[in-house]
């Protein structure tokens, strides 16, 4: 039984197999071989037919294979004559395709291959470019002659080596001389352009000890690709275990993952496990036969299990192949991203499916690259999304962007709350300006304005820090913040942060504010790259809001009167025009005040053009704290002063323009030795007094206008409205 459900795996599995002959001359000269037996995947693979080839010479099959500049019969001659299994990758010209070959003699004259398409894995080259500066483990590229070209960062951190040290440097002079020999064996192999598996040696550190260095080496062109991993603190075990692996006579040990047969149930018991299920799940083919230590079911990751079993019975259901990726947790807890391709197995008399066969493999590198090129290729469209709608923000839309922006950011970074802060002008106070928050997230945005950064001031200082330095604020644990930051510790508690990552904002040695993000509904651990990514979102920002303040300044001079800081004519004739055509939309209140400093030019002559200035600003402050925050103030010209009183009829209008005359009688200042008073007059106009037909912004100013001489000419000090006539404000001013 057990040759019938290896003769099955290898008939449905997903690489090519071929079991073959030699055939010697009368020299004993490998001249050829015979091919025996083959999958259904070799006859895809290479564009023949079973009955084509079985018990047929190759030369005659793939004629293509005496003009390759490889040897293919004298390599797998040798195989078969000494035994052995070797492996190595290849181009083949006529399929177009790169090839991982498998060989292995399990009888003297006899050999079988295993052929893997690895096409895709070879186009993913220039995408793995990206990941070598960045890749945690060893990777270097070397010339035929074994001088270094390139190196990445490991190199600095496991041997203390600068990259200078090393380009150009024959890497024979870093090896332990006892592992010259072999290495040298090495290249020389790939010189001549033979498959080289993995190898270990020793290389020197810059303080003089030795690490051992298991490498993969690759010939591309005139030059040798290298990853290795230092695995000193392991060498002795993983010697033994990598041994023990090579020698090895079963067929399916060589198999890169674990074949198996196991049950159509809800476990998915197994039957029979092949010896790669310990490196993949990290229990032994004991351990999971008959759910003897763990159920298969249960390696499957608790999100996963559902879509993988609707998927098989699908498949079972469609009498078809189940192919699928999914992930598992091995023994050690690691999540491994794996490939499964299988099919039912039934009996001949009710076709029912009472188990299923196939082979898992691990694919977690390829996804992990994977994920990271999303990933990367995600941020920087969030980014060029992000920068165009900045680009193009106005003083009106830069609230909504920057809105915008944290429910992009938090949502592409899986946060719980992202929010941006501002520094008061003297930087003594912070402001939750904006914020974003998940579904089911409280929002805090409210009770964060204008909070003191006295009251915390561990969070202060590490601000600071980070701003002087340019570094993120990261809390990973915000139980675990020490006791000197217990009221920021009490005030995150409050938010229910458990974690937060926040980024300062700073423009030409500014400090702005900072963004940052908060998670709530767990700690989670947070990106090593985050910092830098958000340090980009982070500029982004501060530019924008540089710009903004550009614009914000420039709109600001351009309408204000520059002496009291009130709006000017200009602007207040644009205000009054867009209100007085709601108002013919929708009626409503709105009543005009014009207000003029008595004797002004008398004020001039008597005390010169500085005390003048000081009676208009002096007003200026009187008039726009007399009024309510919605009223439009602005300087008309000279002495002359208009209010736009929103919502307000002609009584409310004149109730308010007389506690800002009685204000004024109670102003006082000294200059030059003289005590300075001055009284103002004031004219009241209701939108409502004009026509429909002729009201304009002109004509309900002039009407305030005529009132405001009527005020001068009883007296001044006085109030002319509709509502009251001409009075005095209630006391009599001169």
């Amino acid at each position: 039984m057990r040759r019938e459900i290896h003769k099955k795996l290898i008939e449905g599995a997903p690489f090519a197999y071929a079991y073959q002959r030699v055939i010697a001359d009368d020299s004993g000269r490998i001249v050829d071989y015979l091919f025996l037996e083959i999958n259904s995947a070799f006859e895809t693979m290479f564009g023949v037919k079973r009955h084509e080839v079985e018990n047929r010479r190759v030369t005659e099959v793939i004629p293509e294979i005496r003009t390759v500049d490889f040897d293919w019969i004298g390599y797998f001659g040798s195989i078969a004559l000494d035994g052995g299994e070797r492996d190595f990758e290849v181009f083949v010209p006529h399929l177009e395709k790169w090839l991982r070959v498998c060989a292995y003699s399990a009888e003297e004259g006899t050999f079988a291959a295993f052929v893997f398409d690895v096409t895709a894995e070879k186009s993913n080259a220039t995408e793995i470019e990206r990941f070598f500066e960045v890749n945690l483990d060893l990777m270097c590229i070397t010339d035929l002659h074994g001088r270094f070209v390139k190196t990445n960062r490991a190199w600095s951190t496991y041997f203390g080596y600068e990259p200078d040290e090393i380009i150009g440097r024959d890497y024979f002079s870093f090896v332990h001389p006892d592992d010259v020999p072999s290495t040298q064996k090495t290249l020389e192999r790939l010189t001549q352009k033979l498959p080289v598996p993995a190898f270990v040696n020793r290389y020197r550190a810059k303080d003089g000890a030795y690490r051992h260095i298991e490498w993969k080496p690759h010939r591309y062109g005139e030059f040798v690709y290298a990853s290795g991993r230092d695995i000193t603190d392991r060498i002795a075990a993983e010697n033994e275990l990598r041994e023990s692996r090579r020698q090895l006579t079963s067929l399916f040990a060589s198999l890169p993952g674990m074949s198996y047969r196991c049950r159509n149930d809800d476990d998915w018991t197994m039957e029979f496990v092949g010896e790669g299920g310990l490196e993949l799940t990290g229990y032994r083919p004991v351990d999971l036969i008959g759910n003897a230590v763990v159920a298969l079911n249960d390696l499957i990751h608790p999100d996963d299990r559902d879509h993988v079993r609707k998927a098989w019975q699908r498949a079972i259901a469609d009498k078809t192949e189940y192919s699928g990726e999914y992930r598992i947790v091995s023994r050690a807890g690691a999540i491994k991203w794996v490939w499964e391709r299988g099919r039912g197995v039934s009996t001949s008399d009710d076709d029912a499916v009472f188990a299923v066969e196939g082979f898992i493999t691990d694919i977690t590198e390829r996804k992990l690259a994977e994920f990271a090129v999303a990933r990367q290729n995600g941020f920087q469209k969030l980014i060029a999304e992000i920068s165009t709608e900045f680009v193009g923000a106005t003083i009106d839309t830069i609230d909504e962007k920057i809105d915008t922006m944290l429910r992009k950011c938090g949502e592409f970074f899986d946060v719980d709350r992202s929010y941006l802060f501002r520094f008061s002008a003297d930087r003594k106070a912070m402001s939750n300006t904006h914020e974003w928050c998940a579904p089911g997230i409280t929002s805090q945005k409210q009770s964060l304005q204008n909070m003191s950064l006295d009251l915390f001031p561990w969070w202060a200082a590490r601000m600071r820090d980070r701003i002087q330095n340019k570094k993120p604020v990261l809390i990973p644990d915000v139980d675990a913040m020490p006791q000197e930051a217990a009221a920021e510790r009490e005030l995150f508690a409050e938010q229910e942060i458990k974690s937060l990552f926040c980024v300062p904002i700073e423009s030409h040695g500014e400090a702005l504010g900072f963004f940052g993000f908060d998670r709530v509904k767990k700690k989670g651990t947070w990106d090593k790259q985050l910092d830098s990514l958000l340090t980009v979102i982070a500029n982004t920002i501060a530019d924008a809001l540089e710009k903004n303040k550009l614009e914000h300044e420039l709109t600001r001079s351009s309408i204000t009167d520059p002496l009291t800081g009130l709006f000017n004519r200009r602007h207040l004739y644009s205000r009054l025009g867009s209100l007085i055509d709601q108002f013919k939309r929708q009626d409503g209140s709105l009543c005009v005040a014009m207000l003029d400093i008595d004797h002004f030019k008398n004020l001039n002559d008597s005390y010169g053009h500085a005390a003048g200035d000081i009676v208009l600003t002096r007003f200026a402050e009187i008039l726009g704290e007399g009024v309510r925050s919605f009223d439009i103030v602005a300087r008309y010209g000279g002495e002359e002063f208009v209010v736009v009183l929103v919502g307000a009829v002609a009584g409310l209008a004149a109730s308010i323009a007389e506690r800002v005359i009685e204000n004024v009688r109670e102003c006082e200042f000294e200059f030059s030795g003289d005590v300075v008073r001055f009284t103002v007059s004031c004219g009241v106009a209701d939108i409502t007094e004009i026509p429909r037909n002729s009201l304009t912004s002109d004509s309900l100013i002039d009407l305030a206008d005529r009132r405001l001489y009527a005020a001068k000419m009883s007296g001044r000090d006085k109030i002319v409205s509709s509502e009251f006539g001409s009075h005095p404000a209630r006391t009599t001013g001169s």
